[in-house]
């Protein structure tokens, strides 16, 4: 609902003292239908779906009057207390004004009050003085109009019909003022609620999954960094492969110059050679045998070798140990000998074995 002008049915209630209106004959009840006349039209309504609640015109006789001025009030959404001395001594019209006050809190307002000071109050014009009732203490915070002078006045006149007329667009105009009702508070309240709720449960998961994904880069990185360690302890633990260079062609033949009876081969004649032939550049010189170049594996793993096969150790020697590349960078060439198990063992003697090594 945007007001509460746009109601399917507005009511207002019209509080005043019934004596008063019987004193001045009838004319607090002809003022309230001025009202209602000019209001209405103000707010383009009918009697169908509006009306001025005035108690001598809607309890009929025999009803319990608190309880129809309670279902009144319940229904009303805008209020007209006529102050007069009488009306604020009774006990009746006090018992409306408070009933409306909480009525209008529980619409959502605090203008809904429109006081009309009919008949002189002077506790309400003294404004010096403070306020014990708390119907004048009410009326005194209100906007209210001064109609003193309107009171032996018909409502037929210009005058009196001019000031109707103001006092009812100040009406009309409030309640086309912006409204929301309880209900759809309600509902926007509990709407901002669920949103709120909403935002901060995206929010704790967006957390959760920021938390989750930093976890998983923390795990990784301490993972590489790990693996990165064990290649390193590996890399330590690994000795370097060991590159064999051949001597150089020029170096051989300075050494072979100390020999006797040395003929050394050509450059053109080494460069013939292929891997496996045989050669000698003297008499005094052994036959050597071409090897190529290339990698092997040099030395026994533990427990194993050459040593262990032929003195039964069960461990082999040290210098069997690590075992490890070897490259050769060049084709080289070795000497092919023979020996004895007599001259075998004058250089390394060793007992209880058999054979010869070639």
């Amino acid at each position: 609902m945007a007001s509460l002008a746009q109601l399917p049915e507005l009511v207002g209630f019209f509080s005043y003292s019934r004596e008063d209106d019987e004193a001045f004959r009838g004319s607090l009840s002809a003022l309230r239908d001025a009202i209602q006349r000019d209001l209405s039209a103000q707010l383009g309504r009918t009697r169908r779906d509006f009306r001025l609640w005035q108690d001598q015109e809607a309890i009929a006789p025999g009803k319990m009057w608190e309880a129809q001025i309670a279902k009144a009030v319940e229904e009303a959404v805008f209020f007209i207390p006529i102050v007069t001395p009488r009306a604020v001594a009774s006990k009746y019209c006090k018992f409306e004004f408070e009933s409306f006050l909480a009525r209008e809190r529980a619409l959502g307002r605090d203008d809904l009050v429109f006081p009309i000071h009919y008949i002189k109050v002077p506790e309400l014009l003294d404004e010096a003085k403070p306020h014990d009732d708390p119907v004048l203490s009410i009326v005194a915070k209100r906007q209210y109009v001064d109609w003193l002078k309107y009171r032996n006045v018909s409502v037929n006149t210009p005058a009196f019909r001019k000031a109707i007329d103001r006092f009812c667009g100040n009406i009309a105009e409030t309640l086309r003022e912006r409204w929301i009702s309880p209900e759809e508070q309600r509902k926007q309240e509990a709407e901002a609620k669920r949103r709120v709720e909403v935002e901060a449960e995206a929010k704790r998961q967006a957390e959760e999954r920021e938390r989750l994904r930093k976890e998983a880069l923390a795990k990784k990185r301490a993972e590489e960094e790990a693996r990165k360690r064990e290649e390193a302890e590996r890399q330590r633990e690994t000795p370097a492969p060991t590159t064999v260079t051949a001597p150089a062609p020029a170096r051989e033949k300075e050494e072979s110059h100390a020999l006797a009876n040395v003929t050394p081969l050509t450059a053109a004649q080494e460069r013939a050679l292929k891997a496996g032939d045989s050669f000698k550049e003297g008499a005094d010189c052994p036959e050597m045998i071409v090897v190529p170049a290339g990698r092997f594996l040099m030395g026994s793993p533990a427990g194993q070798g050459f040593v262990r096969f032929l003195m039964g150790s069960p461990a082999g020697q040290a210098d069997e140990r690590p075992q490890h590349e070897v490259t050769m960078a060049k084709p080289f060439a070795v000497a092919k000998f023979a020996l004895t198990f007599d001259e075998w063992d004058e250089l390394d003697p060793i007992r209880g074995t058999t054979g010869r090594w070639i």
